[in-house]
């Protein structure tokens, strides 16, 4: 994989040809010996193989975007209109004939027809391969394809076609060698744009008109309609007009119609009091400035006369109100807000009963007992979260897998902890030079997990153990024999033999299992001393759990202990919390933390949760929110939620989600990187942070009011006229209890005809003049798309995209794209540019020159350029302005010079905003 462009780059190329074009292959080997007569033993071997390209079908995935986009209304009059091929190599796997002598001319031209040219009825037809080749009727002529050398499954494919008199044919399409030049590569960095087939290595190649669209004469520049064909030349070589447009006989071909092989279409109209332009759409995103900033928030609108209430105050906060059915029966509203929030929200306090995380959804419903009106914001936010854990059968499988191998680590712990054989292991022999025994357990949790009984004996056996009890039993006394030296895994198992003195004798370091322990004792007559059993505790120790059996320290027992007790104080123990977040970094809990991730940043969840009202982002809108991460924790709380039945469940389920919730905190960062297979696309983000941390900049970009003081006394000062219950979400003050929450992220929603027209839509963020990364760019539906923001931006920017760029011509003294009355009368010019780029400070043609539609365009049509004439003048204008510098007009220079300024829009914000109350 080559190496990604910088953000916003380009490159242009003058075609991609494939290794081998479309055809029949014969492939013959022929083998020899030196020096010996085979004859025909090594006969010659041939075999045929066929490589094929699309010829009278193009697959859906590799048509990317049009311009002008599909069904669009819009001032197309200065621009030609473009397709984009998701396939680099595309226009060049075929030729026009079977004898063509150029391999750089594509078999694919772009054809633009008005309204008016089009037969009655249909234009396009649908049929079959077979029926496109026909060459039966005498008035209509298909390409030269021998129908003889397709297989039967080809001549029955479904296709689409299009008949043009020859006259129009030659009067409309590219003259011979013009192909050339209309269709180019480009190779563009997909960064910033949000995911799709078209992005998957960042190559398109594109393939241009070369008529711009134009009113019927006589029509007096009124709006017209056109239909785009992309069409395949192949077969039709003779067809082709000569230079100037002329037709290539010299005739105006009578009656005859050609039959043509349409692979794409679309139609627009070109009006120039139409908004369906990218300039336009992208101008109109912007609120009014009588609206004010604030309306780019995620909120109901709201009379600015409304008088303050509770309900008001709501509402500017995000909320909506939505019907509820009380479990009584009875019919009722609640508050419901998602996770996008104009003002960053007030942080979700912990549960009551001290664990870490919730566990149903109850436990975050809100009640306002002042107005008897429940807030299920968070509590549909855990719902959601358990109701897309149960419908993926892949992650409820792996989340119970894990849970159950997290179960199996502690399950052998309480097992060995309970033995006698793990009881009491601390130094009593102190051997040189031992380091000091840290304070604390005199085992943890990883030292009994690291004892491998059967293993740990069998090296014992390995290392000699055997013959030695051998020997002793069966021969004569032997000469004493050096100290073997034995791991600490082998000390276990030698116990577990009867070999070793009890664990009490032996001596393990301060490191427990890590360190050895002193060999001597295996060949030592003297009996050891055993170590002096520890007092029992006392029954007032403070830190002593029920049911605790005195005499093992450290570890409590398993006779006379309540079970949930018992794994209550095990999973409390720090050393088994961090067997806990190892484990979950593990490739045991990998797919379960990789798909958390991904519902971090809202993936799988319904649209309504996060927009419950049309009237927050109404059609041809913007509105940038703060990232409510309460929601977001209740959402993980509720896809964690899932196969917890019993008390030893729940233990397990709230002592695993925390390391779970910090291990996806870190890889919520990577899943943008990952669908689109781009590690550098990866953002570092940590676990979770302190709550209360986010910063103050005004989400959207915008400066929000603060919210009036309501006149009724409702609540405190400062509790945004809300009434203080206790452990209410959004409480000012959350406590030390409260959910640690991540660094406050925003994002960005678009709903407009611009994500449907420009799917690459490119969208970038910066603070302080640094980029800020992108968690996530998805285009939700055809017409809404989601960024969400690592940070606070203070700038926001729209970009048309580049590898969709359009080509165009200014009116002659305005920017590129001018109106399209600017094609009467001999207007229309260029801004030239530098083969790498960059502006010249130089238009063509110059000043006092007549203008493009006038100087290159064909006789009788103003609208269909002389793609030939207009590429010699360019040439020798460049050479002028860069003397000494070679300038080959080829389609990817001719392309550059054509393109048209890229559309922008670009927001800044002016103040922080105040945080919610």
């Amino acid at each position: 994989m080559s190496e990604p462009l910088p953000p916003g780059s380009v490159q242009f190329y003058d075609g991609y040809r494939p290794g081998l074009d479309a055809g029949t292959y014969e492939l013959s080997a022929v083998q020899s010996v030196d020096g010996v007569d085979t004859g025909a033993y090594f006969g010659p071997r041939t075999q045929t193989f066929t490589v094929d390209a699309p010829r009278f079908v193009l697959d859906a995935g590799d048509v990317g975007e049009m311009y002008p986009p599909a069904n669009s209304s819009g001032d197309f009059g200065a621009t030609l209109p473009s397709i984009v091929l998701n396939r680099r190599t595309l226009p060049w796997e075929r030729h026009l004939g079977a004898d063509s002598s150029d391999p750089a001319e594509p078999w694919l031209a772009l054809l633009l027809l008005r309204s008016d040219e089009l037969p009655p009825g249909p234009a396009l037809h649908t049929g079959t391969v077979a029926q496109f080749l026909d060459a039966s009727d005498p008035h209509e002529r298909p390409p030269a394809i021998a129908a003889d050398k397709l297989s039967a499954q080809v001549l029955a494919t479904q296709m689409t076609s299009l008949s043009l008199h020859r006259r129009l044919f030659t009067a409309i399409a590219p003259a011979a060698g013009e192909a050339r030049l209309l269709a180019h590569v480009r190779r563009t960095d997909t960064a910033s744009r949000a995911a799709g087939q078209a992005d998957r290595d960042g190559w398109h190649a594109v393939v241009v008109a070369n008529r711009r669209p134009a009113p019927p004469p006589g029509s007096g520049g009124t709006g017209s309609a056109h239909l785009a064909c992309l069409v395949s030349l192949e077969g039709h070589a003779v067809d082709l007009p000569g230079v100037g447009g002329a037709p290539a006989d010299g005739g105006d071909g009578g009656d005859v119609r050609l039959r043509l092989a349409v692979l794409a279409s679309w139609s627009f109209t070109s009006n120039p009091a139409g908004g369906g332009d990218i300039g336009r759409l992208l101008a109109g995103l912007a609120p009014a400035v009588s609206a004010g900033p604030e309306a780019l928030l995620p909120r109901i609108p709201v009379p600015p006369s409304a008088p303050p209430s509770a309900a008001l105050t709501r509402l500017r906060q995000g909320f909506a109100a939505l019907d509820y059915r009380l479990p009584t029966g009875e019919q009722t509203f609640a508050w419901y807000r998602g996770p996008f929030t104009p003002y960053p929200a007030q942080p979700l306090p912990g549960p009551t009963d001290g664990t870490p995380h919730y566990a149903t959804a109850s436990e975050v419903t809100v009640y306002s007992q002042s107005d008897g009106v429940f807030d299920v914001s968070y509590a549909v936010a855990f719902e959601a979260g358990r109701l897309a854990a149960l419908a993926d059968r892949g992650f409820a499988v792996a989340m119970v897998n894990a849970r159950r191998s997290a179960f199996q680590i502690v399950a052998k712990l309480q097992a060995r902890a309970g033995s006698p054989l793990f009881a009491n292991l601390r130094p009593v022999l102190p051997v040189p030079p031992a380091p000091t025994p840290p304070p604390g357990p005199e085992v943890s949790a990883a030292d009994l997990l690291a004892v491998h009984s059967r293993n740990a004996f069998g090296e014992l056996l390995a290392g000699g153990m055997g013959d030695q009890l051998t020997s002793v039993l069966t021969g004569p006394p032997a000469p004493p024999s050096p100290p073997m030296v034995v791991s600490p895994g082998t000390a276990a198992a030698a116990v577990i033999a009867g070999l070793l003195p009890p664990p009490s004798a032996l001596y393990l370091g301060g490191g427990g299992f890590d360190e050895g322990f002193d060999a001597a004792h295996l060949s030592s007559a003297e009996p050891v001393e055993p170590a002096e059993p520890p007092a029992p505790p006392r029954p007032s120790d403070p830190d002593l759990p029920t049911g605790f059996i005195p005499g093992r320290p450290g570890w409590p027992g398993r006779d006379g202990l309540d079970p949930v007790e018992q794994l209550r104080y095990l999973l409390s123990r720090t050393d088994v919390q961090d067997l806990l977040a190892d484990h979950a970094r593990g490739p045991a809990a990998d797919p379960a933390t990789g798909w958390l991730a991904e519902l971090a940043l809202l993936h799988r969840i319904p649209f309504r949760h996060l927009i419950p009202d049309e009237r927050m982002l109404p059609v041809e809108s913007m509105r940038f929110f703060y990232l409510d991460s309460g929601w977001i924790a209740a959402l993980i709380d509720g896809a964690l939620s899932i196969g917890v039945e019993g008390s030893r469940d729940l233990e397990l389920h709230q002592a695993m989600s925390r390391p779970l919730v910090e291990i996806v905190a870190a890889k919520v960062g990577a899943v943008r990187a990952d669908h689109r297979n781009r590690p550098d696309l990866a953002v570092p983000t940590g676990g979770a942070e302190a709550a209360g941390t986010g910063a103050s900049t005004a989400a959207g970009l915008a400066t929000p009011p603060t919210p009036p003081t309501p006149t009724t006394p409702q609540g405190p000062p400062g509790s945004g006229g809300l009434p203080d219950i206790p452990g209410r979400p959004d409480r000012p003050d959350p406590g030390p209890d409260a959910i640690p929450l991540p660094q406050q992220r925003t994002g960005l929603l678009l709903r407009s005809a611009v994500v449907a027209g420009w799917p690459g839509l490119a969208v970038e963020a910066s603070a302080g003049g640094r980029p800020v990364p992108l968690l996530r760019l998805d285009r939700l539906s055809d017409t809404v798309l989601l960024a969400l923001f690592d940070s606070v931006p203070d700038t926001v920017t729209l970009t048309e995209p580049w590898h969709g760029l359009h080509f165009g011509f200014s009116d002659g003294g305005g920017e590129a794209g001018g109106g399209e009355g600017s094609g009467e009368g001999g207007g229309g010019g260029l801004v030239l540019r530098r083969p790498d780029g960059t502006e010249l400070n130089a238009r063509f043609p110059a000043a006092g020159q007549p203008g493009l539609h006038a100087a290159f365009t064909r006789p009788g049509d103003p609208s269909v350029l002389r793609v030939h004439d207009l590429a010699d003048a360019l040439q020798a204008r460049l050479a002028e302005l860069l003397p000494g510098t070679e300038v080959p007009m080829g389609p990817a220079l001719f392309a550059t010079e054509l393109l048209a300024s890229a559309h922008q829009l670009t927001l800044h914000h002016t103040a922080p905003a105040p945080r919610e109350t």
